[in-house]
């Protein structure tokens, strides 16, 4: 499934609207499966870990960001993203925010339980 997924990013990469996501999902995709692949394990034994240790971050991450987007501090192109919004947050921000948590997530399980 993220092998078609990883496809499909590519895809978008030649289309304006879908530039941004195309960027975020074909650099993590491949580094997400591979850690699925590598850290199963260890991912499906401390799940509630893992689940928490991406999830939190991400949302805080994802509160801040619309934050400053409302307050004008910076703006996303209109131009390069699909127009989903949650609030003043485009879908692009957050699945930056949650893919990248997702990454990390699992060096900390890494870290916490390989003493």
């Amino acid at each position: 499934m993220l092998l078609v997924c990883e496809l499909f990013s590519i895809l978008m990469l030649n289309f304006n609207s879908s530039f941004y996501m195309g960027l975020i999902l074909s650099w993590s995709l491949p580094i997400v499966l591979i850690q699925l692949i590598a850290g199963f394990g260890y991912i499906a034994t401390h799940f509630k870990t893992y689940l928490l240790a991406f999830v939190a971050p991400s949302i805080y991450l994802c509160f801040a960001d619309a934050f400053a987007i409302y307050d004008g501090i910076w703006d996303i192109s209109k131009d390069f993203t699909l127009g989903v919004k949650f609030g003043p947050l485009p879908l692009e921000e957050a699945t930056f925010f949650f893919m990248t948590n997702i990454m990390v997530a699992r060096l900390v399980i890494i870290s916490l339980y390989e003493r």
